[in-house]
């Protein structure tokens, strides 16, 4: 459930890997110590990691957190390490948004 005041915290990038089986396969060895280092944060409350269905290498990732305050404090604690992964994945550094959500329905 996302609650209104939750953040979601966007990324952009071009990914390094040339398809989405690839993506697939470096998601899946990235993200259990992703999801290890963002799980230490208070108000961490989950993560989508996404493939462009035109197949051009664009991926994006949304983090969620149940408040700025929460995503502010993991900018202190964990950003470097689960940026370097993120990174390490990428053709060049992701642009990076933060939305406050105002209403949702996911059902």
């Amino acid at each position: 459930m996302v609650d209104s005041n939750y953040v979601l915290a966007i990324f952009f990038a071009q990914a390094k890997v040339k398809n989405r089986q690839e993506w697939d396969s470096a998601m899946e060895s990235a993200w259990p110590g992703l999801m290890e280092e963002l799980r230490k944060n208070p108000g961490f409350k989950g993560m989508i990691a996404m493939w462009n269905v035109d197949d051009s290498g664009d991926v994006s990732v949304i983090g969620l957190w149940e408040s700025m305050e929460h995503r502010l404090g993991f900018e202190k604690r964990s950003a470097p390490k689960v940026r370097a992964i993120f990174e390490s994945l990428m053709n060049q550094k992701p642009d990076r948004f933060r939305y406050l959500v105002t209403k949702a329905s996911i059902e």
